[in-house]
């Protein structure tokens, strides 16, 4: 029983793996992997840029995103190895709110400045540019089927873009009332 690693931890997010682990991103302590009844810990000791995590997404191709207050580590779950994505200098307030991945595999990662990354895979290395800058917090992403990438934001309400046309509704506006978003 090695269940200390969670205890008295704030969990701030959770995703779970292909394999089955399950992953908890907690305030101060890290990240904890769940897996098979064994409780593994990684922090900055182990690579991580910060102990506070934010946000956590398990892609597609093995690897799992890690949001924290000081930036964006990958971890290669074949490996065990974590690296460091570095953001574009543009970007200053590097605290990780949203990570997303959309059906290409690229991830979008929302930071508490307002900026909107996308990062990307050429060859064998991942890069990262500054898609859009918000007055506001990124809260939450996602791409919708029709292609337009919804963005949530703090305090300037839902954003969604598609190609070059860009909408914005203020905080007034009730998305959920107005229809049911079939699953």
């Amino acid at each position: 029983e090695n269940t200390r690693e969670i205890t008295n931890q704030y969990i701030k997010c959770l995703a779970g793996d292909d394999r089955g682990a399950i992953w908890l991103g907690t305030d101060h302590g890290g990240l904890i992997r769940y897996c098979g009844n064994k409780f593994e810990l990684f922090s900055v000791d182990t690579g991580l840029v910060d102990n506070g995590i934010r946000s956590i997404v398990c892609s597609k191709q093995g690897m799992v995103w890690i949001g924290t207050r000081k930036g964006l580590n990958l971890f290669y779950e074949e490996t065990g190895k974590i690296i460091t994505i570095p953001f574009p200098e543009s970007v200053v307030k590097r605290y990780v709110r949203q990570i997303y991945e959309d059906r290409n595999g690229n991830i979008w990662v929302g930071t508490t400045g307002g900026d909107l990354v996308r990062i990307f895979r050429e060859g064998k290395e991942f890069k990262s540019e500054l898609f859009r800058s918000f007055p506001s917090s990124v809260e939450t992403i996602l791409l919708s089927r029709n292609g337009t990438l919804w963005i949530g934001t703090r305090e300037n309400g839902l954003i969604g873009i598609q190609g070059t046309t860009e909408k914005q509704w203020d905080q007034s506006f009730h998305f959920f009332a107005l229809q049911t978003i079939p699953a």
